[in-house]
Order: C-alpha cells, then sequence, then structure tokens
C-alpha cells in the first residue's frame, strides 16, 4: 500500500538517479537505524519534480563518520558543525534540527545517515496523488517511546532527559522559519499515541502502570486532535486541556516565539536562506523500519 512503505521497500525499489546524486552508499542501513518515521504532506509543499530536492540535499554535509553537531544559535562561522542547519535549491528547502523537549548541547550524527534519509524521503514523497509533496523524517524514536512508557513520569514536569531527543529532516518549499515537525506536526503525537497504546497491550490492564500509560496514550490522542490542522504551534507532549505559558513548554530555550507570526522557532534563528509561503494538507504517513541517528 502506497501510503505504508517499510524502508527496506523503499531501498529496494530506490532510484539509481538518486543514489548518484547523494554521493553516498546506501547499502544495508537497517542495522545502523532504528523507529523513524516519515510523514509527507502539502502543508509543507509542493514541487514539479524531484530534481530541485536533490540538489537541496546534495549541499549537506557528507561523511561517513560521526561528526559533533552543536546546537547553537551563534552564526556558522563559530561552529564548523552547527544544528539546526538549512540547505535551498530553486524551490525546495532542506531542513535539518533536533526535536525533542530538551535538547542537549551537542549531538552525534552521521553526515551519510543524514543524507540517506533525505533520499528516503524525497522517494516516498514523490509518490503523493496529485505529485511529489514536501514532509519530513524522524529517527532513534526508540528511546523516547520507551521513555514515555516507564513507570511513574509525569509529563507535566517537563524533565524529559536529552537522550529523547531525535534528529529530524524537514523539505518544504523555502520558508523563513523552521518547521520543527518533531515537535509540532500532529503526526507525532498520534505516532506516540499509538506507541503507548501498544506497550500498554503488555502490562496487565487494571495494573497502576498500565492504566497510567493508557491514560499518556489517551492524553496524546487529545493533543494530535488539537494540533491537526497542521499550523497549530503546540508541542506534541503538551496537556491539550491545560496548555502552559510558551517559555514553560519548552526548557532549556529550545524555542521562541515570533511575536509577527504566532510560531515557535528552534534556537539557530531563520534558515539560512528562502522565503516562502507553507501550503494546505494533505496527510500521507509512512514508516522507517529499524531507523535510528546516534545522537
Amino acid at each position: 500500500m502506497a501510503s505504508r512503505l517499510w524502508l527496506a521497500m523503499a531501498l529496494a525499489n530506490m532510484t539509481t538517479l538518486a543514489a548518484a546524486l547523494f554521493n553516498a552508499t546506501l547499502g544495508n542501513i537497517e542495522a545502523d537505524w532504528e523507529g523513524g518515521q516519515v510523514a509527507c504532506a502539502q502543508f509543507y509543499g509542493t514541487f514539479a519534480g524531484t530534481s530541485d530536492c536533490i540538489k537541496a540535499a546534495n549541499k549537506l554535509p557528507i561523511g561517513a563518520d560521526e561528526r559533533v553537531y552543536h546546537i547553537s544559535t551563534m552564526p556558522h562561522y563559530y561552529f564548523r558543525n552547527r544544528m539546526p542547519m538549512s540547505r535551498q535549491h530553486g524551490n525546495c528547502m532542506v531542513q535539518v534540527e533536533m526535536a525533542g523537549q530538551r535538547i542537549p548541547p551537542t549531538v552525534r550524527l552521521v553526515p551519510d545517515d543524514i543524507r540517506r534519509v533525505a533520499a528516503y524521503i524525497i522517494e516516498t514523497c514523490a509518490l503523493e496523488r496529485g505529485g511529489p509533496t514536501g514532509g519530513f523524517g524522524t529517527g532513534n524514536l526508540e528511546d523516547m517511546k520507551q521513555w514515555l512508557a516507564t513507570d511513574g513520569i509525569n509529563l507535566d514536569h517537563y524533565s524529559m532527559p536529552y537522550y529523547t531527543s531525535f534528529p529530524t529532516i524537514t523539505f518544504s518549499n523555502p520558508f523563513p522559519e523552521y518547521f520543527s515537525p518533531g515537535n509540532f506536526d500532529p503526526e507525532m503525537a498520534l505516532y506516540f499515541s499509538r506507541s503507548l497504546s501498544d506497550a500498554a497491550e503488555l502490562l496487565p490492564p487494571n495494573s497502576r502502570q498500565g492504566k497510567a500509560v493508557r491514560a499518556r496514550a489517551t492524553r496524546l490522542m487529545r493533543a494530535q486532535q488539537l494540533m491537526d490542522p497542521r499550523g497549530k504551534r503546540i508541542p506534541w507532549w503538551i496537556d491539550p486541556d491545560k496548555p502552559p505559558r510558551l517559555e514553560d513548554a519548552m526548557s532549556q530555550g529550545n524555542a521562541t516565539e515570533d511575536a509577527t507570526e504566532g510560531v515557535l522557532v528552534v534556537p539557530g534563528g531563520r534558515p539560512e536562506e528562502g522565503a516562502g509561503t507553507a501550503r494546505k494538507e494533505k496527510k500521507k504517513r509512512g514508516k522507517i523500519d529499524k531507523v535510528e541517528m546516534n545522537v
């Protein structure tokens, strides 16, 4: 079914053109990645073809060795490897950033892994009915899933550990802000709600932990409904019945508010290039099986 693509299928069918342009050996990345997801939507943009997005992604760093990326609002020349980062070509922009309620000051990622996932997003979203759309992909969701199902946690304490943060890659028409879909796209609330429901099935139904995990799943489902349609900039972990002030919602200065637009912006300010508009939503979900960026 076109709306549900698994990584192995995507790699098997990936065009040689995309593989060649990305200057990276696709190989078997299933051993290196785990727990990721891809979602495509017209909200992020529409394209006449995949050429601009491939060329934008080809401007991303290259390398098979792990690198340290600094989460920084300073100009790029202060750090050789800074995140968030964006690249643009023509009508397509790619954004790479970390998502989560708490983000560590540095993260470790393999540049070629980022490029492989970027290629997979382009290939997946090119299959949308009506032509290629924008979208996003995530990696390393397993740590967040396991933490959300941990006994005794309280989401209202805003105490998610650093290790639950995860990388997100977004393709869109040029836009002056970071979309940060890992925090603000309703698909993430739905994804984690389903993972909690699955975890609850493994627990005794009348146990304290089982009831708590089911309650979290219900809460995230309500959050997904409040966040949908896209554009309502509410982090998925916020209680939809009693949203806090913005400064309480994102700890460690992980977001600021653009007073003119009423949206949240991750550190790093505006992308290095481009401006544009978001488009109406048309959803499509796909999963990456066994996908993990080492953070």
